[in-house]
């Protein structure tokens, strides 16, 4: 074999390598914000919760007192939260679920997942959100708030 031959294999070998690595889709990271409102007005419980993009949740407790914070949230419970929404089929949600209950428990759920944004108000939740809306409550009940500083 010339050398010739030899250099136009490995040229041919590396351009074939090259663009077939080229045409493959690049995983995109999604971006995922989501704010949760829960409301059980007969128990005097209504809060807000602001997850931003990073590991800072914002939390706003609307009865009395009414206070502002924020909890960091750890790495394996931000995973959680992606997982659960990253799985959710936005499209398919209605933005009403509900259940003609006076007095029961209410949420509001506004997720944006890269470019789409679904506000869904929620009486009775269905089983493509109980997931969420059971992981939210319980994360919640085990944060460790700190409280907003107003002065900066």
């Amino acid at each position: 074999m010339s050398l010739r031959s030899v250099f136009f294999i490995t040229t041919i070998t590396f351009l074939l390598l090259g663009r077939k690595s080229s045409t493959q889709p690049e995983s995109k990271k999604v971006s995922i914000k989501l704010d949760f409102t829960y409301a059980l007005p007969v128990e005097a419980i209504f809060y807000s919760l602001k997850f931003t993009s990073g590991d800072t949740v914002y939390i706003k407790q609307h009865f009395q007192p009414q206070t502002s914070s924020y909890a960091v949230l750890n790495k394996e419970e931000r995973l959680k939260v992606d997982s659960i929404i990253t799985n959710l089929n936005l499209s398919a949600l209605d933005t009403l679920y509900d259940s003609h209950d006076i007095d029961g428990a209410e949420y509001k759920l506004n997720i944006s997942k890269n470019d789409t944004l679904k506000t869904i108000t929620i009486r009775q939740a269905p089983d493509e959100l109980t997931g969420l809306i059971d992981y939210i409550t319980e994360l919640k009940a085990k944060l460790k708030p700190k409280p907003l500083d107003k002065k900066n």
